[in-house]
Protein backbone atom coordinates (compact mmCIF):
# COMPACT_ATOMS: atom_id res chain seq x y z
CA UNK A 1 0.00 0.00 0.00
CA UNK A 2 1.21 3.46 -0.88
CA UNK A 3 0.45 6.80 0.79
CA UNK A 4 -1.22 9.64 -1.14
CA UNK A 5 1.77 11.94 -0.58
CA UNK A 6 4.04 9.43 -2.37
CA UNK A 7 1.99 9.31 -5.59
CA UNK A 8 3.61 10.58 -8.79
CA UNK A 9 2.08 11.26 -12.19
CA UNK A 10 2.38 8.13 -14.31
CA UNK A 11 2.30 5.66 -11.40
CA UNK A 12 0.36 2.51 -12.32
CA UNK A 13 -1.16 -0.39 -10.42
CA UNK A 14 -1.41 1.72 -7.25
CA UNK A 15 -2.96 0.23 -4.10
CA UNK A 16 -3.98 2.50 -1.22
CA UNK A 17 -6.29 2.83 1.74
CA UNK A 18 -7.79 6.24 2.49
CA UNK A 19 -10.78 8.10 3.91
CA UNK A 20 -13.40 9.82 1.75
CA UNK A 21 -13.27 13.55 2.57
CA UNK A 22 -15.66 14.80 -0.16
CA UNK A 23 -18.13 13.39 -2.69
CA UNK A 24 -18.82 15.86 -5.50
CA UNK A 25 -22.03 15.95 -7.52
CA UNK A 26 -22.36 13.23 -10.17
CA UNK A 27 -22.71 14.32 -13.78
CA UNK A 28 -23.34 12.59 -17.07
CA UNK A 29 -20.46 12.94 -19.52
CA UNK A 30 -19.81 11.78 -23.07
CA UNK A 31 -16.57 9.84 -23.37
CA UNK A 32 -14.16 10.26 -26.26
CA UNK A 33 -15.75 7.09 -27.67
CA UNK A 34 -19.22 8.68 -27.66
CA UNK A 35 -20.56 6.68 -24.71
CA UNK A 36 -22.68 8.37 -22.01
CA UNK A 37 -21.45 7.57 -18.48
CA UNK A 38 -21.98 8.93 -14.98
CA UNK A 39 -18.85 10.50 -13.48
CA UNK A 40 -18.46 11.24 -9.78
CA UNK A 41 -15.32 12.82 -8.40
CA UNK A 42 -14.48 12.02 -4.80
CA UNK A 43 -11.63 13.30 -2.64
CA UNK A 44 -9.54 10.78 -0.73
CA UNK A 45 -7.26 11.67 2.19
CA UNK A 46 -4.73 10.03 4.44
CA UNK A 47 -2.14 11.42 6.84
CA UNK A 48 0.09 12.51 3.91
CA UNK A 49 -2.38 14.44 1.73
CA UNK A 50 -5.48 14.46 -0.47
CA UNK A 51 -6.18 13.42 -4.06
CA UNK A 52 -9.23 13.43 -6.32
CA UNK A 53 -10.48 10.14 -7.74
CA UNK A 54 -12.79 9.72 -10.73
CA UNK A 55 -15.44 7.03 -10.34
CA UNK A 56 -17.27 5.98 -13.50
CA UNK A 57 -20.74 4.46 -13.52
CA UNK A 58 -22.91 3.63 -10.52
CA UNK A 59 -21.44 4.52 -7.12
CA UNK A 60 -20.90 1.78 -4.55
CA UNK A 61 -23.72 1.46 -2.01
CA UNK A 62 -22.97 3.38 1.19
CA UNK A 63 -20.22 5.64 -0.18
CA UNK A 64 -20.19 8.68 2.15
CA UNK A 65 -17.80 11.22 3.64
CA UNK A 66 -15.79 9.64 6.45
CA UNK A 67 -15.87 6.10 5.01
CA UNK A 68 -12.60 4.19 4.69
CA UNK A 69 -11.97 2.75 1.23
CA UNK A 70 -9.47 0.41 -0.34
CA UNK A 71 -8.33 1.15 -3.90
CA UNK A 72 -6.45 -1.49 -5.88
CA UNK A 73 -5.07 -1.19 -9.38
CA UNK A 74 -5.34 2.58 -9.90
CA UNK A 75 -3.24 4.92 -12.03
CA UNK A 76 -2.14 8.50 -11.40
CA UNK A 77 -2.52 11.26 -13.97
CA UNK A 78 -2.54 15.03 -14.07
CA UNK A 79 -5.86 16.67 -14.94
CA UNK A 80 -6.07 20.46 -15.13
CA UNK A 81 -2.74 20.72 -13.33
CA UNK A 82 -3.71 18.50 -10.38
CA UNK A 83 -2.87 14.86 -9.71
CA UNK A 84 -5.84 12.51 -9.69
CA UNK A 85 -6.37 8.77 -9.71
CA UNK A 86 -8.65 6.46 -11.67
CA UNK A 87 -9.08 2.71 -11.73
CA UNK A 88 -7.40 0.60 -14.36
CA UNK A 89 -9.63 -2.00 -16.08
CA UNK A 90 -8.63 -4.70 -13.57
CA UNK A 91 -8.82 -2.31 -10.61
CA UNK A 92 -11.19 -2.41 -7.66
CA UNK A 93 -12.74 0.08 -5.22
CA UNK A 94 -14.21 -1.19 -1.95
CA UNK A 95 -15.64 0.39 1.18
CA UNK A 96 -13.95 -1.13 4.23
Amino acid sequence: MVKIGELKQGDKDVDLTAEVSDVKESKEVTTKFGTQLMLTVIVLKDDTGEIEMSLWGKLPEGLDIGKKVEVKGAFVRAFRGKKSISLMKKGSFNII
